[in-house]
């Protein structure tokens, strides 16, 4: 019997399980999913979970900042889909020899200082950060109360590593299964006004060293000298990394093509990811008004802010393979996870 005829075996007796108690309590499949993983698969204990009233999983109420003891939260909705996985390691699944050859990242601005629907929102963060089971996941916006809820729910699977813990603040998430985790520091940007710095990861991935950074960099049009020189920061710290390590940055730059020309371009050795996957016009303008309308704008800009910059290490390379964006579903709230969409990328180590 071929792997996929095995995969369609079991997941024949859990989409039974699904319709089973989708059935019976009049939702759908994808939710049915959600209690059915958490609670193992045994129907009895996730019906009685779900009419009770409860989450089989903690919760944080986000609205309200504090945290709330399992049980559904007053902006929660019984029509929100949240997929999670078996949180079994990745390369334990079937036909995943491909898999484990390629790199999975992840980099977003979830918008954490919108307390509108913050709630949702972030469960829905997570939910596709569970369904997509990124390697690598770069979150900037991040505020205390939504990383509480993120690492809570990412727990067994990744670890999380914050850049602060106050105001709002980037998050790097490593899959444990995929990622070693080596080291961490963070580098100031000593002249920001905006709490902003660059969050730097050593890790290993199967046999190759990453470096693997994130950064918010300053916002709005007039602070363009800061965040040039922040942008300086960071090519100056991929440029001087060991020459065997990879190095990946990402985030939101709220960068400016003209900017990047005025300090005289990307060196030869960093390329930017979108451009280096062929510039694909449906990924590219990751802040886009004219299609998210979370922000209530007169004018409707739309900017590639969101940037993937990579270094190659000596020793193994990584080619982009994908990019794309996530968390463009509207959500049951009637908006958008993010005021940004979420950058998701593959790498083929070669």
């Amino acid at each position: 019997m071929a792997a996929a005829d095995v995969k369609e075996s079991v997941d024949d007796d859990q989409r039974r399980l699904c319709e089973e108690f989708a059935a019976v309590t009049g939702t759908d499949t994808s939710l049915a999913e959600y209690y059915l993983r958490e609670k193992n698969w045994q129907i009895e204990e996730a019906l009685n979970v779900y009419f009770d009233g409860g989450d089989p999983t903690p919760q944080i109420d986000l609205d309200s900042h504090s945290m709330s003891p399992s049980g559904s939260s007053g902006n929660s909705s019984p029509d929100l889909v949240v997929t999670y996985d078996s949180g079994a390691p990745a390369d334990s699944n079937l036909g995943n020899q491909t898999c484990s050859l390629m790199l999975k990242l992840l980099t977003w601005n979830i918008d954490g200082l919108d307390n509108k629907n913050i709630t949702e929102r972030t469960k829905t963060v997570c939910s596709i950060i569970k369904r997509e089971s990124p390697d690598v996941v770069y979150l900037q916006e991040v505020i205390v109360e939504t990383f509480a809820y993120i690492e809570t729910m990412c727990s067994p699977t990744y670890i999380a590593i914050p850049a602060n813990s106050e105001q709002y603040f980037t998050t790097i998430l490593l899959r444990k299964s995929r990622i070693s985790l080596l080291a961490h520091k963070i580098i100031e940007f000593p002249t920001t006004k905006m709490y902003r710095n660059l969050l730097t990861v050593k890790a290993r991935f199967r046999d190759i060293d990453l470096l693997l950074m994130t950064s918010h960099m300053e916002s709005m049009k007039n602070h363009s000298h800061e965040r040039k020189t922040q942008l300086t920061t960071v090519l100056k710290h991929m440029s001087e990394a060991d020459a065997a390590t990879a190095v990946i940055f990402g985030g939101d730059t709220n960068l400016r093509d003209y900017e990047i020309t005025q300090i005289g371009g990307l060196p030869d050795s960093i390329g930017d990811v979108w451009q280096m996957c062929g510039s694909p016009e449906d990924a590219q303008f990751s802040w886009d008004i004219t299609k998210n309308d979370n922000l209530d704008m007169p004018f409707k800009p739309k900017c590639r802010f969101d940037r993937l910059f990579l270094r190659q290490g000596c020793s193994s390379k990584l080619l982009p393979q994908m990019f794309m964006f996530v968390g463009t579903e509207r959500l049951p709230c009637g908006r958008f996870a993010s005021d940004h969409w979420g950058i998701l990328c593959e790498f083929k180590i070669v």
